[in-house]
């Protein structure tokens, strides 16, 4: 092993530091914090290499106008790169961009295609959404069957709306729809900075999958303020879900004794603004450049190496007891 340590360190000092970092999770916990250049400068280039991932989010950067502009004609562009490599979440946002014509002309029938492409790669909204549609008859032929097939899939994924319609059914009633505004925005950290510090909010649930948090928001039926913010677990940002923000500890009591069962599942707190803005605040610092050049520093001194004047080599730390300087 000893052998083996300067080469692991040639190749650890032959990298550029910020690859220590994985620039998908980077991106994120940037987002997150707040920081939306940055986490453009890290999905950009995934994005035009073709990873679907990182194109997807380059869709929600420009929907919702995190550090640039938003242009919704662009978002459509990433999202239909997207959408062709097989990514569920961006099929199910062209759906709805083609239902609601934005940045796109309003059509029905591509809504529906790109919604039931989504739903068979399992995402819940989508298989709830296709459900309606053939209900309704929109976009494709109307059918209670396979409307009933694709609620029960979402409800057995535990998808609330599903489940309410399903049982709608059983009492003979009709099912009755009304387009919606998306109540289920979830903001990032720039939201939690516009807070009073000093107000409470709840913090439901915590992971390190974007995707199980979103599919939390799903199942549950939660809707109202609600933003993701990122804390760092080694390199990988681990993901909290807060909601609501309340003037005072006894409504943020209040608030939590009204969650229903599955939206306490993540065992929810009661957090102050302020607590949580600090936690952004250390992240950032800790995926910061001077950061990892420190982390890689202090590497160097626990094996025992550590970098010329002028980066251009390594040599061994004057500690290291002379009789190892002599192996090979």
């Amino acid at each position: 092993m000893k052998a083996l340590r300067p080469l692991l360190l040639c190749l650890l000092l032959m990298s550029p530091p910020l690859v220590l970092a994985n620039p998908m999770a980077t991106g994120m916990a940037a987002y997150l914090s707040g920081d939306y250049q940055r986490a453009i400068r890290e999905w950009r280039p995934l994005a035009e290499a073709g990873n679907p991932i990182a194109q997807y989010h380059m869709g929600v950067i420009y929907r919702d106008g995190r550090g640039v502009d938003i242009d919704l004609s662009e978002a459509i562009r990433w999202w239909t790169l997207a959408a062709n490599n097989g990514h569920a979440k961006a099929q199910y946002e062209l759906g709805m961009a083609y239902r609601r014509g934005l940045g796109v002309k309003r059509d029905q029938k591509k809504s529906a295609e790109w919604l039931e492409k989504s739903a068979v790669l399992t995402s819940v909204r989508a298989q709830d959404e296709v459900g309606n549609l053939y209900y309704q008859g929109r976009g494709v032929a109307k059918s209670l069957e396979k409307a009933k097939l694709w609620w029960t899939r979402a409800a057995q994924s535990g998808h609330v709306g599903s489940r309410r319609k399903l049982a709608q059914l059983e009492k003979g009633e009709t099912i009755t729809f009304e387009e919606q505004p998306d109540k289920s925005f979830i903001n990032g950290g720039d939201w939690l900075y516009r807070q009073n510090p000093d107000a409470f909010t709840l913090q439901l649930i915590s992971d390190f999958s974007n995707d199980r948090i979103r599919r939390f928001i799903e199942r549950t039926g939660l809707q109202g303020n609600m933003a993701m913010f990122a804390a760092l677990r080694g390199d990988q940002p681990l993901l909290s879900l807060v909601y609501g923000v309340y003037p005072d500890l006894a409504s943020a009591r209040k608030a939590l004794g009204q969650l229903s069962e599955p939206q306490r599942a993540g065992a929810p707190l009661i957090r102050r603004i302020r607590d949580v803005e600090g936690t952004l605040e250390a992240a950032v610092e800790q995926n910061s450049p001077e950061h990892v050049k420190k982390t890689v520093t202090d590497i160097l001194k626990r094996l025992g190496l550590e970098k010329t004047a002028n980066d251009s080599g390594i040599r061994r730390a004057a500690s290291i007891p002379a009789t190892e300087k002599q192996q090979p």
